[in-house]
C-alpha cells in the first residue's frame, strides 16, 4: 500500500514548479498588498512587511533561470511559509514569490523522479522530487532555502 501525503504545488513562473508540505504554507499575500513589486521581480532575494515582521522573500524563478519573473495570466503573489531549522526551534517565516495560487496535491512514493534542469541549482534548494502530470516537481527544503543566500 502506497503511503500518501498532501503537498502544495507552487507555480514559480517561467514554467517552474516546486512543492512544499501541506502545513508549510501559512498565508498568501495578494498582489495588491505588495508595495515594491519591481524589486521583487528583478531580484533573487528581497523583503516585505508582514504582520509587523520583515519577511525575507525568495524569487526562485530568478535564482533558477537568472531571468526576471514574467507573469503571464495572473498577478504575482507571495506564499508565506513556516519552517524550522531544528525540530525544537520556534517557527521562522519566509516568503516565496509565485505566479499563481498554490494547488493542493496528493503525492505518493511511486511519483518519485529525478530533479529537472538546472540540476545543481535544484540540489541546492530541494530535498526530493516527484512527477505531477508529466512534469518534475522538486520539494523545497525550506530551512536551506532561507538560511543560505541564493545567488
Amino acid at each position: 500500500m502506497q503511503q500518501e501525503t498532501t503537498a502544495w504545488l507552487l507555480n514559480l513562473g517561467q514554467s517552474l514548479y516546486a512543492a512544499i508540505g501541506e502545513n508549510d504554507l501559512v498565508h498568501v499575500i495578494d498582489y495588491s498588498e505588495i508595495s515594491d513589486l519591481p524589486a521583487l521581480l528583478a531580484n533573487t532575494e528581497n523583503s516585505v512587511h508582514w504582520q509587523g515582521k520583515e519577511l525575507n522573500v525568495i524569487n526562485l524563478a530568478k535564482y533558477l533561470s537568472d531571468r526576471t519573473l514574467t507573469m503571464l495570466s495572473s498577478e504575482p503573489i507571495i506564499g508565506v511559509v513556516a519552517y524550522q531549522s531544528d525540530n525544537y526551534d520556534r517557527p521562522q517565516y519566509g516568503g516565496v514569490l509565485m505566479a499563481g495560487i498554490p494547488a493542493k496535491k496528493i503525492v505518493n512514493n511511486s511519483q518519485a523522479c529525478e530533479l529537472p534542469e538546472p540540476v545543481q541549482k535544484w540540489r541546492d534548494v530541494a530535498i526530493s522530487c516527484y512527477s505531477d502530470e508529466g512534469r518534475p516537481v522538486p520539494v523545497l527544503d525550506l530551512p536551506t532555502v532561507f538560511s543560505t543566500g541564493l545567488s
